[in-house]
């Protein structure tokens, strides 16, 4: 008895697309690396200020992130070849969240080195989990950046120097 083609081809594809998936335990699979939990989008909340003292201080409970072991089936596997995982990663990287960085530190660079972006210039990887803040990390090098004898060192210009002089006083 002939089956419709149409059918048959139907039948087929469910069969691929509806497979358990089988955990490999061929040795030359990829090496799973752990997890994170990306936290649910904050709406309705006050953002903080980041240029509190309270900034510098790692947040609380915002991101929680997995140290203990996790299985096999539940870990993101490590595949820097593969071009979806890729593009998942880039996915998270929003104008609104990851604007106007320098090149080495682009979404596409990122994401390429396993980042994703969680919030406003907050990255972490998505296979050990740590976090890094981009505004954090920047500020670190506005001080510690220079060599050792520029003479930019402990040498910083007053704030009221970078504030707007009044029209009538101008020169």
């Amino acid at each position: 008895m002939e089956e419709d083609p149409e059918k048959r081809f139907h039948s087929i594809m469910d069969k691929l697309l509806n497979a358990p998936s089988k955990s490999l335990t061929n040795p030359s699979s990829p090496v799973s690396c752990g997890v994170i939990q990306i936290p649910s989008p904050s709406r309705g909340k006050k953002r903080d200020n980041p240029e509190s003292a309270l900034a510098l201080v790692e947040p609380t409970d915002k991101t929680r992130v997995r140290a203990e072991p996790v299985s096999s089936a539940d870990a993101p596997l490590c595949r820097p070849w593969d071009r979806g995982d890729l593009m998942r990663r880039l996915a998270t990287y929003k104008s609104m969240t990851w604007f106007a960085k320098p090149k080495v530190v682009s979404s596409v660079n990122c994401a390429r080195r396993g980042w994703i972006n969680l919030d406003i210039d907050i990255i972490a990887c998505e296979a050990c989990g740590t976090l890094e803040k981009a505004a954090l990390v920047f500020s670190l090098k506005l001080d510690n950046g220079h060599k050792l004898l520029c003479p930019w060192i402990d040498n910083t210009c007053d704030e009221r120097l970078a504030e707007f002089l009044p029209l009538h006083l101008k020169f």
